[in-house]
């Protein structure tokens, strides 16, 4: 994997200076791959406008310098030729490039697409373990950690956990050779023609099956995690990174699950968002029919286990099927992990839950109480630190361990989320929530010390909203909404050089 590295830095700073036969290089990509990632290098250039700042120039330089020392033993000449013009390379860069991965990571690759093979062949360096040999018409080079394979057409990169393997090359050999003439599936074809910045498509094969042991509870036998696909589309543009991701799962089946999951959610109204001091960190709302949801819940059985063995002391299971509306949850702290609550509730809910505590108060042995603070509003505590303040009004329940909230309970905060930009957005759609990105920056202390704080600092905030299971749209804002993101992250990456 190493290796690659400074092949993927050559591919960027190749596209970055600038760049046509038509052929259908995407062929080499895997049929079955888990995950196939597109990247449009002409369209990334010219927004990133690297060759117009002295910070993009001097970044674009620092990595230059990398490349040359990597391929020292090449020829100056040829390596500032290819530096200067791409189709030196023997890569066309205004065509998109694929990364691609197997089941479960198995194997992982690069295609790209060739525009004159002989230029190619000029990083020969048997010095950087690269050193091309003709097999079966194609020239291929095997490294202790990848294979590389190209023709007329295509140039393929291909690695695994055991790159020396001989199967991983004849497993290469049938990619560059036999695959062409398989049938692209559907979902591959529609990733070719996304018209975007990067886009992906993935199937939940490519995490390794130990890893969904526990979520594959509950499911049907004869569901497969390849049956779950998605497309997501992500485009840099000024002030905003701009994901849609689109669930184009197509098994009858499951197609028929998402509709039942579906039917618990509605679109949901903007009403609590006043609920919520101006400063809070993270809101997340919906719109539930909190029984139906807990049926469809019920049938995985880890899911119905937790819910039924809670050490929590109410009824989890008649709290969820007692929503009948919005629930939203705010978190105002990670540092001091404090958090609200609002939700629509049936009318016996806050009665109920009253009962259940006082009834774990009783044979809590003086370690819990409950106090009421006014009408219909209490103070639960349990040793040693525990405060929850919970109550209800006009079948809505609010529920906090944030004492500045608690003040307000029934109330609107003067400066609320209803002030916020994003808020407008919410109102209408089946799931919405927010994250306030510069506000968690200053929350959590350890961020803005290190490289992913710093990283972040130009984020104001990241909005989702669904309307349906079918599409979940996500945009993240930048505070400078006049420069387009790329160059914004060129300003950051060249303080590191």
């Amino acid at each position: 994997m190493k290796r690659i590295f400074p092949i993927f830095l050559t591919a960027l700073v190749v596209l970055l200076v600038g760049c046509t036969q038509k052929y259908a290089y995407t062929n080499i990509i895997p049929k079955d791959a888990s995950m196939v990632v597109s990247i449009d290098f002409k369209q990334l250039y010219e927004k990133s406008n690297i060759d117009k700042s002295k910070k993009g120039k001097d970044l674009k330089s620092y990595i230059e310098n990398i490349i040359k020392d990597f391929f020292s033993d090449m020829d100056e000449e040829e390596i500032n030729a290819i530096l200067q013009n791409p189709n030196e390379s023997g890569i066309d860069f205004t065509e998109k490039g694929y990364l691609f991965i197997g089941r479960e990571s198995n194997t992982y690759g690069l295609a790209f697409k060739v525009s004159d093979k002989k230029k190619i062949l000029q990083f020969d360096t048997p010095e950087n373990q690269i050193s091309f040999k003709k097999e079966q018409d194609l020239y291929t080079c095997t490294t202790s950690d990848f294979i590389i394979m190209f023709d007329d057409s295509a140039l393929l990169v291909l690695s695994s956990e055991y790159p020396s393997d001989e199967s991983l090359r004849q497993y290469a050999f049938s990619l560059m050779k036999e695959n062409k003439e398989k049938e692209t599936p559907s979902e591959l074809t529609s990733l070719f023609a996304k018209q975007a910045d990067i886009a992906a498509y993935f199937d939940l094969n490519f995490i390794p099956d130990r890893l969904l042991a526990s979520a594959r509870m509950g499911m049907s036998g004869d569901l497969l995690l390849k049956d779950l696909k998605f497309i997501t589309s992500v485009n840099l543009e000024k002030g905003k990174i701009s994901v849609i991701l689109d669930n184009i799962t197509d098994n009858p089946t499951l197609v028929d699950l998402f509709e039942q999951y579906g039917k618990a959610f509605s679109p949901m109204s903007d009403k609590f968002l006043e609920m919520f001091p101006i400063n809070s960190l993270i809101y997340v709302g919906t719109h539930l029919d909190g029984s139906t949801f807990h049926q469809l819940i019920q049938e995985n059985p880890a899911i119905s286990y937790a819910l039924t063995n809670s050490e929590i002391p109410i009824d989890l299971n008649r709290a969820l099927s007692a929503i009948r509306g919005d629930l939203t949850i705010g978190i105002q702290s990670l540092t001091d992990r404090t958090f609200s609550l609002y939700a629509e509730v049936n009318d016996t809910f806050l009665q109920e839950t009253l009962n259940e505590l006082q009834t774990f108060v009783s044979t809590a042995h003086g370690m819990a109480s409950i106090q009421k603070v006014k009408d219909n509003f209490y103070l639960f505590q349990a040793y040693p630190d525990l405060k929850i303040w919970f109550g209800g009004y006009r079948n809505i329940f609010f529920l906090t361990n944030n004492s500045y909230c608690a003040t307000y309970f029934g109330e609107a905060h003067k400066l609320s989320l209803k002030q916020k930009q994003w808020a407008s957005n919410v109102y209408g759609h089946a799931i919405s929530g927010a994250i306030d990105v510069s506000r968690l920056l200053k929350n959590v202390d350890i961020l803005p010390y290190d490289q992913t704080g710093t990283m972040l600092r130009p984020f104001e905030y990241i909005q989702f909203d669904a309307k349906d299971w079918k599409q979940l749209q996500i945009d993240v804002i930048t505070e400078n909404k006049g420069k387009n993101i790329l160059e914004q992250l060129i300003d950051l990456v060249s303080n590191f050089k």
